[in-house]
């Protein structure tokens, strides 16, 4: 067995990194609401002050559902990319590290952003923050994709899609950081549009 695989195979070591990984993308998603505080009022509070303290919650509703559908599509391109392998690789380990590194670092910026100020710093520092981690994960799929690792049953074209989807995030996550420095909620709109541009023609999927 060659020092490339590791001592239990290429398929342990490639197991061990996923599961590794789902662990991390799990307790991240689920880090999303610690930060969504139940409303602290008193037992005779009236129906009107529960509805005005819900309303007062929505920028963390709002920031824990933006962050949770993020997290998620990270997760669905890095089960996909990670799907074509066939074999596990020792430099596959650093880059799939620090994209999860990014990863936890996502409940931070989600709390920050959840605050609701009208600065446009939190709006900045959090499309920052997924700009980091999408290219982080886009790195990862170019080192992950190579014709050594992959799968001879997957085919070429689904390759060539998929390195073409790994920068739909990239992407978006730049312009949202440009326009959150001029309009902040902008920012946000435009982050809205992942699922979006993963539709175009150019990064669709074909069906095999």
């Amino acid at each position: 067995m060659t020092d490339r695989h590791g001592s239990h195979g290429p398929d342990h070591g490639l197991e061990r990194l996923i599961f590794f990984s789902d662990a991390v993308f799990a307790i991240a998603i689920t880090l999303l609401i610690i930060e969504v505080h139940v409303p602290e009022l008193e037992g005779s509070a009236t129906d009107a002050q529960w509805i005005a303290a819900l309303f007062h919650l929505f920028p963390s509703f709002s920031a824990f559902a933006l962050s949770f559908i993020v997290i998620g599509a990270i997760w669905t391109s890095h089960h996909a990319t990670l799907s074509m392998l066939s074999q596990f690789d020792r430099s596959l380990i650093w880059p799939n590290m620090l994209m999860l590194m990014a990863i936890a670092f996502l409940p931070f910026s989600t709390a920050l952003l959840s605050r609701g100020s009208l600065s446009i710093v939190p709006y900045v520092f959090y499309s920052a923050s997924l700009l980091i981690a999408a290219l982080l994960k886009t790195r990862l799929t170019l080192v992950a994709l190579r014709p050594e690792l992959i799968s001879s049953g997957v085919p070429q074209q689904a390759v060539v899609v998929e390195r073409r989807l790994a920068w739909v995030m990239p992407i978006v996550s730049a312009a949202a950081v440009i326009l959150s420095a001029f309009v902040a909620q902008w920012g946000m709109l435009a982050l809205l549009g992942i699922p979006i541009a993963r539709r175009l023609p150019f990064f669709r999927r074909p069906d095999f």
